[in-house]
């Protein structure tokens, strides 16, 4: 069995810290439902990669990408705090396409299913 990575228990680490930053040091109203799916860092802890999905319309994503973008520097210094590294990462916000293609997927399913009772 392979050890457990530390940039795994701190992409972890940070993903909660920034579902943190957004519940408490945010305003997000207006914005549809953000949900933080996944964080990714590289090995070096210098790059993070945090994937996020929007319960929304295709406005609210853009709207929602916008915000996160303008956000970054203050939760990346929020990260700094809470998980005092040497380095806080650069912070890049990904969106998760995965909640989009098992939705597809399950439609496609219940299709299939209804042709074959038919």
């Amino acid at each position: 069995m392979l050890p457990y990575k530390r940039s795994n228990r701190v992409a972890k680490s940070i993903q909660r810290a920034v579902n943190d930053f957004l519940q408490k040091e945010t305003n997000t109203d207006g914005l549809g439902i953000i949900t933080i799916t996944d964080a990714k860092l590289s090995n070096d802890l210098r790059h993070a990669s945090v994937y996020y999905s929007v319960y929304g319309s295709d406005k609210d994503k853009k709207k929602v990408s916008n915000f996160l973008a303008k956000i970054t520097p203050s939760l990346r210094g929020f990260v700094g705090r809470l998980t005092k590294l040497r380095f806080t990462p650069e912070i890049v916000f990904r969106y998760d396409e995965t909640v989009e293609y098992a939705a597809r997927i399950d439609e496609l399913i219940h299709q299939i299913n209804d042709e074959d009772k038919k």
